[in-house]
C-alpha cells in the first residue's frame, strides 16, 4: 500500500520528533492525501494497515532471536508443502544438534518437545504402522518442560507468598511437588 510507505517515509523524515505539530492528524492527512478533504476513515485505514506491517516486522526481529522456533516453523511448512524427504533431514539434523546443546533446563525440554511433535505428526500423517518412539519422547519431554517450569513457579510463589504475605492454591503444583518429593531418584537424569 503505497500510502503506508508514504506514512513510514513522513516518519522517518521527522524521527525522532513525534509531538504534536508533526504528528496531529490533518497534517499527516494532507502528507497522505494531498489536495483531499480530511477524511477520517481513510486516514484510519492507512494507520490500521500500518500497525499490522509493524506487528509483522516485530515478528520477524523476535523470530532473529530464537533460531529453534524457525527450525520448528521449517518443519511444519516442509509438511504441508509434503517435502518428506527434506523434512527427514532436516529433522534429524535438527534433533541431533539439539541433542548436543549443553544446558538442560526448561527451555530445552519444550524445544525437544515441540521436535518430538513434528516427528510425531509426520509418523501420524505418513505410516502408522511402523516403530516409531515419538509419541514416548514427546510425552517424556513434555511432561520434563512442565515439572521444570512448574518447580520453578512453586519456588516464586512461595517468594511471593512470604513477601506479600497472600496464599495462593494450585492442586497441580501439590500434585508436581508430591510427585518430586516421590521420585526423586528417577529425576536424578536430569539436572536441571
Amino acid at each position: 500500500h503505497h500510502r503506508v510507505r508514504g506514512l513510514v517515509a513522513y516518519l522517518s523524515a521527522v524521527f525522532p520528533k513525534f509531538d504534536e505539530q508533526n504528528c496531529d492528524r490533518y497534517l499527516l492527512f494532507n502528507e497522505l492525501f494531498p489536495a483531499e478533504e480530511f477524511d477520517q476513515g481513510k486516514l484510519s485505514l492507512v494507520f490500521t494497515y500500518s500497525q499490522k506491517c509493524l506487528e509483522q516486522f516485530l515478528i520477524q526481529e523476535q523470530l532473529q532471536n530464537e533460531p529453534g522456533q524457525q527450525k520448528i516453523l521449517l518443519l511444519r511448512k516442509l509438511i504441508q508443502q509434503r517435502a518428506y524427504p527434506a523434512f527427514e533431514k532436516k529433522l534429524h539434523k535438527q534433533e541431533k544438534s539439539h541433542h548436543q546443546l549443553p544446558l538442560r533446563n526448561a527451555d530445552y525440554y519444550f524445544q525437544a518437545y515441540q521436535l518430538a511433535k513434528q516427528a510425531d505428526d509426520y509418523y501420524n500423517l505418513i505410516d502408522r504402522r511402523r516403530g516409531d518412539n515419538s509419541l514416548e519422547e514427546k510425552q517424556k519431554n513434555l511432561n520434563l518442560f512442565f515439572l521444570l517450569e512448574k518447580l520453578k513457579d512453586a519456588c516464586e510463589t512461595k517468594v511471593r507468598q512470604n513477601i506479600m504475605k497472600v496464599h495462593f492454591q494450585d492442586h497441580w503444583m501439590d500434585l508436581v511437588l508430591r510427585e518430586n518429593s516421590s521420585r526423586q531418584e528417577d529425576f536424578m537424569e536430569y539436572p536441571s
